[in-house]
Order: structure tokens, then C-alpha cells, then sequence
């Protein structure tokens, strides 16, 4: 692969990370500040970059003193130790709709500083589809041992 003079390199991967469907946030590990979010932000959360950067994570999770958000504190640190951790989360959108996602973080140092970054991906319709594989699993068994019962 060829290399590109090092202005280019940010531009572009500014550029790919606005493109992706995924949420990206990065955070300064030691504070816990949103330093940067992509685009993505708008269309999954509902808040602009701008908004997004000033809130706390309490605010985009669903529910008031929820255990998502203590699973999210502790996914954080667990990144911060063992480099990566990944997790289920019932977010918030700006208008109240909560959603699940998926959260993977990574721990990263640039130039002695430690960061945390987010890839945040909402799989709302994959966790109604297992909800609803559930429910019918438990209406079958439920029909099915009816008759096994009365045949024995």
C-alpha cells in the first residue's frame, strides 16, 4: 500500500469513521470526557456531535439509575485493564425510544496518553427476533407437553 502525506492519513480516516452505520466515541481514559464521535451519533442517538460530546453516559441510557449504565462503567474499566471488553446495552435515544446495542471498547495510547474507544451498534431487531424465537419456543414446549402428558 502506497503512504500518504500525514494531513491526508487524518482526513481520511475522518472521512470512514463519518461514513460507518456504527457509532464511534473516544474518550479520555482518565476522565472519561468525549473528546470525539462520529457521525453515526445523529442517526442512532438522535443528538448531534456537538450534543452528544456534553452528556454523560447516564444520559443516553435507558432508565434512571439502570444497570446498563453500571455495565457500561465497568466494561470501561475492564477495557482500561485487560485492553477490550465487549457488552449488552439498553440505550436511550434523544427522544426517549430506548434500544439496544452492543458495545465494544478498546483501550489505545497515543503519544503516552490512554483513550477508550467506543464502536456502539444497535441491534434492536436482532434482540426483538431472539425475544420472539423465545416466545414461540415456550408456547411449542407448552403445546407439546400437553399431549406427552396425556399419553402417559
Amino acid at each position: 500500500m502506497r503512504e500518504l502525506p500525514n494531513e491526508s492519513v487524518g482526513d481520511i480516516f475522518r472521512q470512514l469513521l463519518d461514513e460507518l452505520d456504527d457509532v464511534v466515541i473516544v474518550r479520555a481514559a482518565e476522565t472519561g470526557e468525549t473528546l470525539a464521535v462520529n457521525d453515526a451519533v445523529e442517526d442512532v442517538f438522535g443528538y448531534t456531535a456537538a450534543e452528544f460530546r456534553n452528556l454523560d453516559i447516564a444520559d443516553y441510557t435507558a432508565g434512571p439509575n439502570s444497570p446498563d449504565e453500571a455495565r457500561a462503567q465497568e466494561a470501561y474499566e475492564t477495557a482500561r485493564e485487560a485492553g477490550s471488553a465487549t457488552f449488552l446495552w439498553r440505550a436511550e435515544r434523544h427522544d426517549g425510544e430506548p434500544f439496544w446495542a452492543e458495545v465494544n471498547v478498546s483501550r489505545t495510547v497515543i503519544d503516552d496518553t490512554e483513550y477508550l474507544v467506543s464502536i456502539i451498534r444497535d441491534i434492536t431487531e436482532r434482540k426483538d427476533r431472539e425475544i420472539e424465537l423465545k416466545r414461540l419456543a415456550s408456547v411449542v414446549s407448552h403445546d407439546l407437553r400437553n399431549p406427552l402428558n396425556a399419553a402417559k
